[in-house]
């Protein structure tokens, strides 16, 4: 792994975003399990980077929160892609809140849905029913926005 992050600093310093995102891409598909989350944040970091397809972008962003890859390694991948695709988006957030095992990551990953559905029409209704249909509970103050 050592060549392979160092080839990926040399195709990054080099401004090769396109063929980063392409090098990226075969190692996250080849990488040990407990390596993977780090090439798929990479890769969506430099798909990003390269203005590549956003809804493939956010594809890997979930594999990478599926991975195991923290929220706060791909946020500004979601920040930045989130609002020309915010369905797609939000579906990321949510499946990864699904999957997260940990109740910390998953309260992190819920505070991030909420606050991509938030200014969205009828994003309240969104939220309730993505944490009704996971049996969570909503909070109240959702329920009665959801409402109004």
């Amino acid at each position: 792994e050592v060549v392979y992050d160092s080839l990926d600093e040399d195709l990054k310093a080099a401004g090769l975003g396109i063929e980063r995102a392409l090098v990226l891409e075969e190692l996250a598909g080849t990488a040990m399990p407990e390596s993977r989350a780090d090439y798929l944040v990479r890769l969506a970091d430099a798909r990003a980077e390269e203005g590549l397809e956003p809804t493939w972008t956010l594809s890997i962003v979930a594999r990478a929160l599926g991975a195991g890859a923290e929220l706060r390694q791909v946020e500004r991948t979601l920040d930045e892609l989130g609002p020309r695709d915010p369905d797609l988006a939000a579906d990321v957030v949510e499946e990864a809140a699904v999957l997260a095992t940990d109740e910390g990551v998953r309260r992190g990953l819920l505070a991030k849905l909420a606050s991509l559905l938030g200014a969205r029409p009828a994003g309240a209704a969104r939220m309730v029913w993505a944490l009704e249909g996971r049996g969570i509970a909503a909070p109240r103050a959702l329920l009665s926005e959801r409402a109004a």
